[in-house]
Order: C-alpha cells, then sequence, then structure tokens
C-alpha cells in the first residue's frame, strides 16, 4: 500500500475556512446555544502564538514581535472570560488545559505565571493536569522554576533532531547546547518532559535519513525523557515546503517512511515506552490534546488561529494580527456540526488513538462501518479483541490511509478538493 499524508492541522471534520465565515447569525446562534448547561467534558486549549524561531517546519500562527504581548494578552483574557462566564461552560467538566504555540515559554515569567492562574480559575480547574510547550532556549533556571511552582504536569520541548547539520537546514534556533543543559535542568527539577522528534523530511544531503532517526530516538531516551512525539514533516503552509517546490527537492517513498515508522516504534517500545497515540510514545505523563481533538470530549480553544468545538459548534479563531483587532469571539469560521457528525468523531478520528472502543458503536454504526473495519482486518491493519478494534503494527504505520477512508466518499472528495494530500510513491 502506498501512504497518503493528510495535514496535521486537519480534524475531522472539515472546517472550510472561506465558505463557512462566521457571519453574525451563526455567532447569535453561537451564543444561544451556550445559554444552557450540558454534563459533557471539555479540553482547555489556550494559543501562545509569540516565538523567537523561524523554524522552516513549522506553519502554525506565529508572530515574532513581543511589541504587541500586553495587547494580545488582554484579549485572550476578555475571550476566556467571554467562555467561562456561559452556563453551558459552568456545567462541564473540565479535564485538563494545554497551552501551546508558539512558544509560551518566551513570555515573562510573572505574565505566564498570571495567565496560568487565570485559566485555571475562571474555569474552576486547579487540580487538572495543565501540559504546556517550551523551547530549549526559554528554559533558563527562572522558567523552570515557574514550571516547577505551577505544578505543570507536562512539558514539550522542540528538539526535533540532534543532527546539527539538518538542525541548520530546519532554522532551529537553539543549539544543541542549549538543549541537552534544557532536558538536564528539567530533569533535575523532576518535571514530567517530553521531546518532539520529527521524520520524514525531504532530501537535504544531511546522510541516510533511517539512521538519524534512529540516532534522535536513542539520544533521547539515553537522556531519560518521559515521552517522545514523534511525528511527520508535513510540508504545508511552511517555508520548507516552498524550498521543496522551489528546489525540486526529492520527497521519502512509502517504503521509505514505513521503514523509518517501524524502526523507531521498535527501539522506543524495546525501551519500554507505550505509543499513546499517532505521535506519542510515553511512560509518564497525561495525554490531553490527542484524546480532546480525537475522542468525544470538547475543546474551549481561545486565542489566535486555534480550533475548537463547543455544544456541537466547531470554530475557527482569526489569525494574529486579525485577533488583536476583533471584538470577542474573534471567530473567523463557525459551523454547527451534524449529530451524524458528532457521533462519528471517535469512529473516523480512531485511528490517531490506535483503538476503537466497542462501546462507542451503536447497532446503525455498527452496520455503517462493518465493511471498513472488516475489510482493515482483511488488510491486517485491524485486529479485533473482546471490547475494541485495535491497529495492528502495519496499521501504524498508515494511520493516515485508515482515517482517509473511514470517511464518508463525499467527506474524501471534499478533502481532496480543499487539501494538499500527499500520495507518496
Amino acid at each position: 500500500m502506498k501512504k497518503i499524508l493528510l495535514p496535521h492541522q486537519f480534524y475531522f471534520p472539515y472546517l472550510d475556512i472561506a465558505r463557512e465565515r462566521a457571519t453574525h447569525e451563526k455567532l447569535n446562534e453561537f451564543a444561544i446555544s451556550l445559554g444552557k448547561s450540558a454534563p459533557r467534558k471539555s479540553l482547555i486549549y489556550v494559543h501562545l502564538p509569540f516565538c523567537n524561531s523561524e523554524c522552516s517546519f513549522c506553519g502554525f500562527d506565529k508572530a515574532y514581535d513581543l511589541a504587541q504581548l500586553s495587547r494580545y494578552i488582554d484579549a485572550l483574557k476578555s475571550e476566556i472570560d467571554h467562555y467561562a462566564g456561559k452556563p453551558y461552560v459552568l456545567g462541564l467538566e473540565i479535564s485538563g488545559i494545554h497551552i501551546g504555540g508558539g512558544t509560551p515559554s518566551l513570555l515573562p515569567e510573572d505574565i505566564l505565571g498570571d495567565l496560568i492562574d487565570n485559566v485555571r480559575n475562571r474555569f474552576r480547574a486547579d487540580h487538572v493536569p495543565l501540559n504546556i510547550e517550551c523551547s530549549p532556549v526559554t528554559l533558563h533556571d527562572g522558567m523552570i522554576g515557574l514550571l516547577k511552582e505551577k505544578k505543570i504536569s507536562r512539558v514539550s520541548v522542540g528538539v526535533q533532531t540532534f543532527d546539527p547539520v539538518l538542525r541548520r537546514h530546519l532554522n532551529i534556533l537553539s543549539s544543541l547546547d542549549d538543549t541537552l543543559e534544557a532536558l538536564t535542568h528539567l530533569k533535575r527539577a523532576g518535571i514530567i518532559t517530553y521531546v518532539d522528534i520529527m521524520y520524514g523530511f525531504p532530501d537535504l544531503g544531511t546522510g541516510n535519513p533511517l539512521e538519524t532517526v534512529e540516532s534522535d530516538v536513542n539520544k533521547a531516551i539515553a537522556l531519560g525523557v518521559d515521552g517522545v512525539d514523534f511525528s511527520q514533516y508535513y510540508p504545508f503552509h511552511n517555508p520548507l515546503a516552498q524550498r521543496i517546490s522551489k528546489q525540486g527537492l526529492p520527497f521519502p517513498t512509502s517504503e521509505d517512511l514505513v521503514k523509518v515508522i517501524l524502526a523507531a516504534t521498535s527501539v522506543l517500545e524495546s525501551s519500554g515506552y507505550v505509543q499513546a497515540t499517532e505521535y506519542l510514545f510515553c511512560n509518564k505523563g497525561e495525554i490531553l490534546l490527542e484524546k480532546a481533538y480525537f475522542g468525544e470530549s470538547d475543546c474551549i480553544a481561545v486565542g489566535s488561529g486555534s480550533l475548537g468545538l463547543i455544544n456541537g459548534y466547531k470554530y475557527r479563531n482569526k489569525r494574529y494580527a486579525q485577533y488583536l483587532k476583533s471584538e470577542v469571539p474573534a471567530i473567523l469560521s463557525l459551523r454547527k456540526l451534524t449529530e451524524d457528525e458528532l457521533q462519528r468523531i471517535p469512529i473516523v478520528g480512531f485511528p490517531r488513538l490506535l483503538r476503537l472502543p466497542k462501546n462507542i458503536l451503536s447497532e446503525q454504526m455498527k452496520e455503517r462501518y462493518g465493511d471498513k473495519l472488516r475489510e482493515l482486518i482483511d488488510m491486517r491493519m485491524l485486529e479485533e479483541t473482546s471490547d475494541s478494534f485495535v491497529l495492528t503494527n502495519k496499521g501504524k504505520a498508515f494511520i493516515n490511509n485508515i482515517y482517509f477512508m473511514m470517511m464518508e466518499e463525499a467527506e474524501q472528495k471534499e478533502i481532496e478538493r480543499q487539501l494538499k494530500i500527499l500520495r507518496l510513491q
């Protein structure tokens, strides 16, 4: 089978940013829907776009000038207040908080600490897990002290690779010395630490990619990290994608990527790490973001460019420049999902969580998806247990294929039309 790759920013069902703009009528309908309480769970996602590294692989909403930091934080707190006081939100069980970016740890300690307190207090979430993303150059003693003081449950550090030549090609700001020092200090402070390791880059002339990945994973393990976020590079809305197009850089083949995935999985699992999601291998720490986006819970997302789902309404916020100028809520696109789509989110998205529990399948859904599940079993992508359908090792190498396969034909055509799906050789 040939691999297909979907953008990391895609979460079923697709929200068309251009065609599904947030009108006054839609926003009013959304606001009315938040007037009644509901016994559901929700993650809180907070986006901080500020960053000091223009990494060539990154396509997320970012800002490189801190001059507007105070203005942004004020807008962010206004958005937090807007949602926190709604009857619907007051009735939610908050499962966790994830602060992403950008580089949240780039903020001054007093501002980040105040924001953490504000989020916890406003959403009545003092005792839930809180995960945060950081870069090595920001993890000085003061910041590590703040993370420990605030009882952060997990810090994710953007390493990407330990290979110095590849790091230069990716325009990563932090040096290897910065990275190793930061990871050592986090471990010494007793903070649960994950590192991001990426694979699947185009041929940049940096050597054998399989050997590079195996070396990166082994170095992460030797450093004693608690988890590895092992993710595929995707050429979509980032500078490296432009370079690939301009220079005609060859992209890895399906066979190349499968070898890398299986080799890294073998090394990590033999070292005691358990694969918890498509990307995450861990032995400690809470899995929050992935379960919200591919499971059944809501996600109250605040901040520029963030993607949320509240009470059946899927939305994306405006990007940084527009976010600063907007009234609350700063929503760009908004759509009320159908009951069918809501029921299918954990079914279509199950490959990224590696298993499909049978107890979420109604009789109608068992009939609807029975042929696809049997086909996946016949292809040795899936195994059936007493209570679940579980991805095999082969299936874990083709997660995007399975994700795409679980959609309806009309949905597949829409994704093909709207997004750049890579079909590898």
